[in-house]
């Protein structure tokens, strides 16, 4: 009789812990702040700019511009079109968008490169030209 008692209480404690335990459970869900739809927090990234690493405000842009135009050109192999690029590419830089005596040396090396990048399209170089191009693109995002 005292060991029928014994079980009969300790599975009485164990129902009680139990209740006792997911009756708390489910008071501390309704205690803690559940995130409402109001409370979403929106993030701006800035633009997204894949071919040029100028932004269009600035000096340079136009310049990254013919840059990319001549690159496209050469890979899909249209020759004239990257020839025209090349001269508007040439008559820009020599309109002088971007001048600065602190920067010659930067300057000069631009003036080489897209002669670089004249003689690899007049070889047709594909190769050639995506190198100046690809130099040329550090060298504008680096002014």
């Amino acid at each position: 009789m005292r060991r029928n008692l014994t079980v009969f209480l300790g599975l009485a404690a164990l129902l009680v812990g139990v209740l006792v335990f997911s009756s708390r459970l489910s008071l501390s869900d309704r205690d803690s702040p559940q995130p409402l739809p109001q409370q979403v927090r929106l993030v701006e990234y800035l633009p997204d700019y894949p071919l040029a690493p100028t932004p269009p405000d600035h000096p340079l842009s136009d310049m990254q511009d013919l840059v990319d135009e001549i690159a496209e050109a050469a890979v899909q192999r249209q020759w004239e079109a990257a020839t025209m690029a090349v001269d508007d590419l040439e008559e820009t830089w020599e309109q002088g968008v971007f001048r600065q005596e602190e920067k010659l040396g930067i300057q000069r090396e631009i003036g080489e490169t897209i002669a670089e990048l004249r003689r690899s399209v007049w070889a047709r170089s594909e190769q050639g030209a995506l190198q100046a191009a690809q130099r040329l693109t550090e060298l504008i995002s680096g002014v």
